[in-house]
């Protein structure tokens, strides 16, 4: 089967991380003789010398590309800066790749999009164009930010029309998006490179002051609503020096969370990595941790809890979040409750790096059900099933 895949979240020879779960996805389907090609969005960036690093990112990806044989083409569209230009950006996206020929040599079965916006209302028109199904996937933007911006919530109730099949990530994202809008979605979960993460256990890297402690780690980008913030306040409440939190990720609360850390006299009990660009590295860290914890909000999925399952780690979250569809409290992980803060989170880490084995058998548990559901061999074989039904 011929498979179009339209993405801005697609890696590239420039920025290999993001929208890897999109490219992994891909990838397998094409190792199941699948045709897949993949138009990956691009905003254009003038030619000038002072643009911020993401503008100047955009003008440095290729027209087209590939990577590990999957062949990229990435037509530019204006895209104004901001979220609130967004319903502005996707009218852009959609009469461009309405008005450019796009491929070559190439019939598209399927169209399948990630994300409605851009990408979904830009493939309806080629989905209509060619008379072909769309399939489009939602991934958490769309219902938790872009819902909320001027003249989106139209132009995504009209993809959810258009489309054949809508999947999402998650149950948690399944009932906030039927929150705003009339569809019937097929809940499809991301998976993980299990291979790649087996590679990673090998990899030699270094945990700053951990000599004697146990080391409790995240992944994720320093925002707000991963509540970083909330895992050093607990470490504060416990008041004990043998447990380390590794903190894996960059954004713009980092030096809100470190100057938190100086202020509640723990600073030698966190350390800052910043952006990793290795994945496998990533991998390697948790490999190294003793303990995943992570109580984010308004999370659709949380593929970085499976990858730390992968590892062997026993992960924390907050009930209610995409978490819940994986992980089962007291057998592969735990949960603090959707109120509770600092001094619950202190009592449950307490309980867990004081019973090792327990922390070792719950990361085991949890291992075999990422290797029995969450691989993209799993996803793929969801997927697949649905291109055969609607073509």
């Amino acid at each position: 089967m011929n498979v179009l895949v339209i993405s801005q979240l697609y890696p590239s020879p420039e920025d290999k991380s993001t929208g890897p779960f999109v490219h992994y996805q891909a990838r397998a389907l094409a190792d199941r003789g699948h045709n897949v090609r993949v138009v990956s969005p691009c905003p254009w960036a003038p030619p000038l010398p002072w643009l911020p690093n993401k503008w100047a990112k955009y003008r440095s990806i290729p027209k087209s590309y590939a990577i590990n044989g999957i062949e990229v083409t990435t037509p530019r569209y204006l895209s104004p800066p901001g979220l609130r230009t967004l319903a502005i950006s996707s009218c852009s996206a959609r009469w461009t790749l309405s008005k450019t020929q796009i491929l070559q040599e190439f019939t598209p079965d399927i169209i399948h999009a990630h994300v409605a916006l851009p990408n979904g209302y830009a493939a309806t028109a080629l989905a209509d164009r060619w008379d072909i199904p769309l399939i489009t996937t939602i991934h958490g933007a769309d219902f938790y930010q872009s819902v909320d911006s001027p003249g989106c919530q139209p132009q995504i109730q009209t993809v959810l029309d258009s489309s054949s099949v809508v999947t999402v990530n998650s149950t948690t994202l399944r009932d906030v998006g039927m929150a705003y809008f009339e569809y019937n979605p097929v809940v499809v979960p991301n998976g993980v490179p299990l291979d790649e993460i087996e590679e990673a256990r090998a990899l030699d890297v270094t945990i700053p002051n951990t000599e004697s402690s146990r080391v409790i780690i995240s992944v994720g980008n320093l925002i707000e609503r991963k509540q970083q913030e909330t895992v050093i306040r607990a470490l504060s409440v416990l008041d004990r020096d043998d447990i380390h939190y590794l903190v894996v990720g960059s954004g713009p609360k980092r030096d809100d969370l470190e100057q938190l850390a100086s202020d509640l006299d723990i600073s030698d009990q966190v350390s800052f990595l910043g952006y990793v660009d290795s994945h496998q590295r990533v991998y390697a860290y948790l490999w190294n941790a003793d303990a995943f914890v992570l109580p984010s909000r308004d999370e659709a999925f949380g593929v970085a809890f499976i990858e730390a399952m992968a590892c062997e780690l026993p992960v924390v979250a907050r009930v209610s979040e995409g978490p819940e569809d994986f992980v089962r409290d007291g057998e592969t992980g735990y949960f603090i409750g959707e109120d509770e803060g600092e001094t619950e989170l202190a009592e449950l880490l307490a309980d867990l790096v004081d019973d090792p084995d327990e922390m070792a058998a719950v990361g085991k548990r949890a291992r075999e059900v990422v290797k029995q559901d969450y691989t993209w061999e799993a996803n793929a074989d969801q997927i697949e099933s649905i291109y055969r039904d609607v073509t």
